[in-house]
């Protein structure tokens, strides 16, 4: 699969709109005084009944860059998100939330990261913040810590970063069926926007990951989605045989969606990942003692739990399942 590159990269921000009046202006303002301007704004409005649409034309009328509305009816968040990024140009794509604000050197800090690095995707780290913009704490926001780059099938698959703390090639979307989206792991219902371009990402390109704080998360009574204290991933899923089973069925269902497009060494990745957590589930279904302290022993042996920035489990589920190895699934 051929992915462009961030060299002459030219981003298309995608700001999804519902209702939106309240914080609006403040994250517009944010795009403005951008030291990299976006190719193009593309706001994709979902039905608002408010202010969202004016101030959007008066911000378009001003804007030191094209400013386009997509008017969609009720898709929902992914929805409306993946039909902006279908009306957009650029080769690049980054994600915004109707209510955060961005630090002024986002684009051109993201541009450049994918630009040394040869990534395909950016995730840079975020601060989350009250709705007058003062310094909270949102339980189970996941921060970037350090510079790093991880290839296909390395790292942690089932972190999906904030689409608010993103940038992304476009052509990870070409000929993706978006309307066909799996189910999610972490909400009821198919996967949202964020989701969708990860498992792209983390199965079919290069990631850069970025600690510098780029994003203001606004969060508040409110917002659509990601509010503070939401479950994380792994407790929705649960942690014991139920829930090792539980992902290796989502990798069984997510695999039309994301085997297609892979190269030889992506599908013998692909494989492998099924392999490893197909064997942990059934791990977990052995009855406590001496048969499944052998199988994770040969686990272990077998490189499932080699760090996950090389393609394993990591030492904290190694760590988790010797700590039940004595106990009933």
């Amino acid at each position: 699969m051929t992915v462009t590159r961030a060299d002459g990269a030219s981003i298309s921000v995608v700001v999804a709109t519902y209702n939106g009046a309240r914080f609006l202006g403040e994250q517009l303002q944010s795009l403005s005084e951008q030291t990299a301007p976006p190719h193009e704004v593309v706001v994709a409005d979902d039905g608002s009944t408010d202010a969202t649409l004016s101030i959007i034309r008066a911000f378009a009328d001003r804007a030191p860059f094209p400013v386009r509305v997509v008017q969609n009816e009720r898709l929902g968040i992914g929805g409306n998100f993946l039909a902006g990024a279908a009306a957009s140009s650029g080769t690049h794509i980054a994600w915004c939330d109707h209510d955060d604000v961005w630090a002024p050197t986002k684009l051109e800090l993201c541009a450049g990261a994918l630009r040394s690095s040869g990534a395909d995707f950016v995730v840079h780290d975020s601060l989350a913040v009250t709705e007058d913009l003062k310094p909270t704490d949102a339980r189970g926001m996941r921060r970037v810590r350090r510079h790093a780059t991880r290839e296909a099938f390395r790292g942690d698959f089932w972190f999906v970063p904030p689409g608010h703390a993103t940038v992304f090639s476009r052509s990870l979307l070409d000929g993706v069926d978006v309307d066909r989206r799996p189910d999610s792991h972490i909400h009821a219902g198919p996967w949202h926007h964020d989701e969708l371009t990860w498992f792209l990402a983390v199965t079919r390109g290069r990631r850069a990951y970025l600690p510098s704080p780029l994003t203001l998360y606004r969060t508040h009574a409110d917002q659509n989605a990601g509010r503070p204290g939401a479950m994380s991933a792994a407790r929705r899923i649960g942690m014991g045989s139920a829930g090792m089973r539980r992902r290796h069925e989502l990798l069984e269902q997510w695999q039309p969606h994301l085997l297609p497009g892979l190269d030889v060494r992506g599908r013998a990745d692909w494989q492998r990942l099924r392999r490893v957590y197909g064997g942990r589930a059934d791990r977990y279904e052995l009855p406590a003692g001496a048969r499944r302290v052998l199988a994770t022993v040969r686990a272990v042996a077998r490189g499932d739990y080699l760090p996950r920035n090389l393609g394993g489990l990591g030492a904290r589920s190694l760590a988790l399942d010797v700590v039940n190895l004595g106990r009933a699934g």
